[in-house]
């Protein structure tokens, strides 16, 4: 069984302290959210972070909302969002 290797995981509470947390790091550091693509290339040695910066919890990076411009979809809306309402009237899936 492969296993990870050692590294730090921090959660900032806003996406302004991970954008500060993801500058000091630099290289060293990575971003997770759902860690679906990460961990496994981790795990093969594929990736070496020594720190993972987690956007899992930002609620600015959460939902889908309607803005001028069009459809605006967060980084971390998740799949149940899938079916957004506007989305639906439309006739439209995402």
């Amino acid at each position: 069984m492969l296993r990870l290797p050692e590294f730090n995981y921090l959660r900032p509470r806003s996406l302004r302290e991970a954008i500060k947390v993801l500058g000091d790091l630099g290289s060293d550091a990575m971003v997770v959210a759902g860690g679906t693509d990460v961990y496994p290339k981790m795990k093969r040695g594929q990736f070496t972070p020594r720190h993972l910066v987690s956007l899992r919890t930002l609620r600015e990076l959460k939902g889908i909302r309607q803005t001028k411009e069009g459809l605006w979809i967060g980084d971390a809306a998740t799949a149940q969002y899938g079916h957004h309402r506007r989305q639906r009237s439309r006739g439209h899936s995402l």
